[in-house]
């Protein structure tokens, strides 16, 4: 912790020290604006913006006669910015002296949209944020990064932006979805593959905003479907010609890393190659990735989906253990004409992970808790393939064609060997089990999507029209050998064993299809029509085959447990939606009436059913765009969550003899109320950006999952509704110069609260679960030698109960960070990254603390084409990782193994041929 301190200590000292070395503010800067007829120019923009990092110094107002002061300005390099409407920006770099106090800068001109390229440095360039109705554009080159650092490594110097652990970027509080190169598609299934494979150098502006709909960017009329996207605008003269990367690197432990990227853009192509193997736990995707191209997100979200948590790798699920990845993917973009374009790629993926794993949990029952214990080793791999097409036509300006494919295959392999330990107060064992468990699946995926638009004569009158067809397949088996013992007093008193194999196929064809009309009412006011139509048809059979015999050599079939069974669903929705759309703001209206039937047709186990259910589902949205570059933007949306046919049928699962569960066919359906509210402001003037954002949710009817334990605490679930859960959530980002002094703070966090119905033994009651977690940090402006950022972060979680006060739980987390980028010339860099993480000493046991430090150094050489380096990561050699979560009628702390200290010797070959 000492050393902590010091280094921390460290990092902040020179900052503060520096303040010093500021010069009084006496120097007065003067001139007069004047257009290309020499008249005065009135009501323009003058700043003064230090040439280091663009804080503004100074700003004036141009009066009557065009003339501007800037009084009380300090001593050393600035920048002068002339900014006026239909002029486009003007920006000459000056040194100020207090040798001369009164700096004339005499007569300017100029012209409209003509800037005389002697003087201008780049339009924008000194504006680090500039918020264009509901654009966030943030200028690539006021934040400063390491040599060779990706778009990854920028992203997190962005405020308002956070970057996880795994990759997965959220800007204002909401997951990016997509990641677009300079307009266009890159990778579009996964936006990791653009932040952590395009150098940074090469962007000019990270652009921020909600990408509409096809169907809303061919009419310029909102439909409320947005994805949050983020565009990499590449610099001018970057975008035509080659680049890319060539790296390898080896070290400590036989550790590896090999990357290799290529890029061929110009005006019609855009042509990407990426490939890397590594075993250095360097994740291609993520859990998103995983359930995107698998089609288990389609089952999550397809309102009677069938999904189960099982069907993960679980490395995937928290990054956890030692991988090793290999992975490579094409991206080809193509423009045949303004009317015809190509979008398309294919990325694979074979990983192998083993990870150790320990998770204590405290179990709640109606008069006490009892204690389990659970220790696995797990061994996995995973190989993926993915490939999409895109293909748009448009004929004339007023019709447009789009047609997606996609296809995607997984294979994977698990293993997994536990011991398993319950015992109730006082350490007096119930049972324990040894588990072991193999698991193969396969998956095939595939999908068609035809859209038309077309507008007609009169503007915002349009019709559009949807097809898609889709397909998934999967099979899997799982063979299953535990040994569970029950005791009494501490002896055992009987065992229960079981040698089964799990065999799995499933197929689910689904089809969608929508229409669209909307009808002008004059003054930029809509009417929309729209029906829509979903027919998914799934079959599926699990069969359960047990072994009385040792050695697995008999199979008989237990019918009881096996089930196939045919089901249907169908869903109609129509409905109308009213628009009004102005310069500043705009609002819609609507509602949809839904009617969905569920029903199951066929099957040897569980009673058939057909249930309808009518909902009316009413949206809202409302944004404004202020003058001084804020935003406000509210949506309010309703959405039904159809139970699946595994929770509504009532077949017994063993898998785990410790845990059973049952279905419920007596289950309604969830309705939803969903409400955002998000606000964003930036200051040029002063630099000052706040992005603030709040939304809650309501659940009725919510399906809760309700446990029941027998005295030898084995558990049977069951799902039921529940009541209703609500939540409310909220993040804030706030950064700005503190006044005069060379550093910048910066706040920011979000927070959680909930309350959700649980019942435990036929006992009811309600969980309120809290949770913040917030950050403060201050870094240096001045960034030309030295980049210094520290910051301390707050974890706060409880648990509380409404009827039993005593299983009450409060979980503390506290983490200092440092980081340290020194730049001693043009071709060294150094950085050191140092992270100190402790949690509260809670009922698992003792305060736990952990210490990560990385540390870097880079030479570049030949005009920066190659970068020689030296890096370390955990370097402490923490090689596992503490989680604590409470939620429900559980509280649990996992230690996940992890990847010790890792060195290793790269070299990383620029290729840079622009222009050609």
């Amino acid at each position: 912790m000492k050393l902590l301190f010091r280094f921390l200590t460290g990092l902040i000292l020179p900052v503060l020290l520096g303040a010093t070395a500021v010069g009084q503010n006496n120097i007065t800067v003067k001139g007069t604006l004047l257009d290309s007829l020499d008249q005065p120019m009135v009501g323009a923009t003058v700043m003064l913006l230090q040439a280091e990092d663009s804080v503004m110094k100074g700003f004036s107002l141009t009066d009557t006669k065009g003339r501007f002061l800037i009084p009380r300005a300090p001593a050393g390099e600035f920048v002068v910015q002339i900014t006026r409407i239909g002029y486009g920006t003007f920006a000459r770099p000056i040194v100020l002296s207090e040798e001369k106090p009164d700096r004339d800068l005499g007569v300017i001109k100029l012209n409209p949209r003509i800037i005389d390229l002697d003087e201008v440095v780049i339009e924008g360039s000194f504006i680090p944020i500039v918020i264009k109705k509901d654009t966030i554009e943030y200028n690539a080159n006021a934040f400063k990064t390491k040599a060779n650092a990706t778009v990854e490594d920028l992203l997190k110097k962005l405020p308002g932006i956070e970057v996880e652990k795994d990759g997965t970027i959220k800007a204002q509080g909401e997951e990016v979805q997509n990641v677009l190169v300079d307009g266009k598609e890159f990778f579009d299934d996964d936006p990791k593959i653009a932040t952590r494979n395009i150098p940074a150098d090469v962007v000019d502006k990270v652009q921020v905003f909600d990408k509409d709909s096809d169907l809303a960017e061919f009419t310029g009329i909102e439909d409320g479907n947005e994805e949050k996207t983020i565009n990499l605008a590449i610099k001018d003269g970057k975008n035509k010609g080659w680049f890319g990367k060539l790296e390898g690197a080896y070290g400590l432990d036989e550790r590896y890393r090999g990357n290799i990227m290529l890029n061929r853009f110009d005006k019609k192509l855009q042509l990407s190659l990426i490939g890397n193997g590594n075993n250095t736990n360097e994740q291609a995707f993520s859990i998103n990735d995983y359930l995107q191209f698998s089609g288990a997100l389609d089952d999550i979200m397809f309102s009677a989906g069938e999904f189960s948590i099982d069907d993960i790798p679980r490395n995937l699920l928290d990054q956890s253990g030692i991988n090793e990845t290999r992975a490579g993917g094409l991206n080809l973009n193509y423009d045949f004409s303004e009317k015809t374009k190509l979008r398309s790629n294919y990325f694979g993926n074979f990983t192998r992970n083993f990870t150790g794993r320990e998770t204590s949990t405290q179990n709640l029952l109606e008069n006490g808790v009892f204690l389990s214990d659970q220790s696995s080793d797990e061994t996995a791999s995973l190989t993926n393939h993915r490939g999409k097409i895109r293909l748009t036509h448009a004929p004339t300006k007023q019709q447009k064609w789009i047609l997606n494919a996609r296809i995607g295959s997984n294979d994977n392999e698990q293993a997994i060997e536990r011991f398993v330990s319950s015992s109730i107060a006082d350490q007096v064992k119930i049972n324990d089990a040894d588990q072991s468990q193999t698991s193969f699946s396969n998956s095939l995926t595939w999908q068609t999507k035809l859209q038309f638009m077309q507008n007609l004569k009169k503007k915002g009158r349009f019709i559009s029209a949807s097809a898609s067809w889709d397909q998934v397949n999967r099979d899997g088996e799982v063979l299953l050998n535990n040994l569970t013992r029950f005791y009494l007093n501490n002896e055992i008193v009987s065992y229960d064993t079981l040698r089964q194999l799990q065999t799995a196929r499933r197929q689910r064809p689904s089809l969608k299809a929508s229409l669209n009309y909307s009808e002008p009412l004059g003054k930029a006011k809509y009417l929309q029509f729209k029906v829509a139509y979903q027919n998914q048809q799934a079959e599926r059979e699990k069969l359960f085959f047990d072994s009385p015999t040792p050695s697995n050599e008999v199979w008989i079939k237990n019918e009881l447990l096996s089930a196939s069974f045919d089901r249907v669903f169908d869903q109609w929705s129509a409905g109308p939606s009213y628009k009004i759309v102005r310069n500043s703001w705009n609002w819609t209206l609507g509602a949809n009436y839904q009617r969905t039937n569920l029903a199951r047709t066929t099957g040897n186990n569980g009673s058939l059913f057909s249930r309808n259910f009518d909902f009316v589902l009413p949206y809202s949205t409302f944004s404004y765009s202020f003058t001084g570059a804020k935003q406000f933007r509210t949506t309010y949306r309703t959405s039904t969550q159809i139970p699946s046919v595994d929770q509504m049928q009532p077949v017994l699962n063993n898998s785990n003899p410790l845990v059973n569960f049952t279905g419920n066919p007596d289950l309604q359906p969830e309705y939803r109320h969903s409400l955002s509210i998000n606000y964003t402001s930036f200051n040029q003037f002063y630099q000052r950006s706040l992005f603030v954002g709040i939304s809650s949710n309501l659940i009725t009817q919510k399906i809760i999952n309700v446990q029941t334990f027998d005295e030898q605490l084995v558990s049977t679930t069951m799902p039921v509704n529940g009541g209703e859960e609500q939540a409310v959530s909220a993040y804030f980002d706030f950064s700005s110069p503190l006044g005069s002094l060379p550093i910048k703070g910066a706040i920011s966090g979000n927070a959680r609260l909930g309350s959700s119905p649980i019942v435990l033994n036929a006992v009811e009651d309600r969980a309120a679960q809290t949770a913040i977690n917030s950050t403060f940090r201050l870094e240096n402006r001045r960034k030309s030698v030295i980049d210094l950022r520290a910051g301390y972060t707050l974890g706060y979680n409880q648990s509380q109960y409404q009827q039993n006060a005593a299983f009450d739980q409060t979980f503390l987390s506290h983490t200092w960070f440092g980081e340290a980028i020194w730049f001693p010339s043009k071709t060294w860099t150094l950085d050191v990254n140092v992270e100190y993480t402790s949690y509260s000493q809670e009922i698992f046991g003792d305060q736990q603390a952990f210490t990560y430090l990385d540390a870097g150094i880079h030479k570049t050489f030949k005009d920066n084409q190659f970068d020689l380096y030296l890096t370390g990561k955990n370097l402490l050699n923490q090689d596992f990782r503490l989680n604590r979560n409470g939620q429900g009628t559980i509280v649990q702390q996992t230690i996940t193994q992890q990847l010790g200290r890792v060195v290793m010797l790269g070299l990383i070959y620029k290729l840079r041929r622009f222009g050609k």
